[in-house]
């Protein structure tokens, strides 16, 4: 099973005269590992509190392993690939079988508010 969509609703944005452009990226802990390693970057959406990233996240699912990931949230504001360029929302950190077991999740991020955060297996990303 992969993930194939990431959606959030909910965000706001940093920016004083516009909404925010946020990108979300995926992190993975390996197995039997502590350290989080960058696995993937959506695009930006620009001006837009709910985004539907278009970008697929390929992840194979494996029953008998615990699978962390790590979902960061920014609002860029520029193409710089360095992260400490654009402005954190906030993170969520979830397991792979959890987002496989209910499809929806609303979780806080952390130095954020409540969002609901969507993975949706072979999805049109059409919420």
């Amino acid at each position: 099973m992969n993930l194939t969509c990431i959606i959030f609703r909910g965000l706001s944005g940093t920016d004083a005269l516009s909404k925010s452009d946020p990108m979300c990226v995926t992190y993975v802990q390996p197995f039997g590992q502590n350290k989080w390693i960058e696995f993937h970057r959506t695009e930006t959406v620009k001006n837009n509190q709910d985004p539907n990233f278009v970008s697929k996240v390929l992840i194979s699912y494996r029953f008998e392993e615990k699978q962390p990931l790590l979902f960061e949230v920014y609002d860029t504001d520029s193409k710089d690939k360095d992260l400490s360029a654009h402005d954190f929302l906030g993170t969520i950190t979830i397991s792979l079988g959890q987002l496989v077991a209910n499809k929806r999740v609303r979780k806080s991020m952390l130095n954020y508010k409540e969002v609901l955060l969507l993975i949706i297996n072979n999805c049109l990303c059409c919420f």
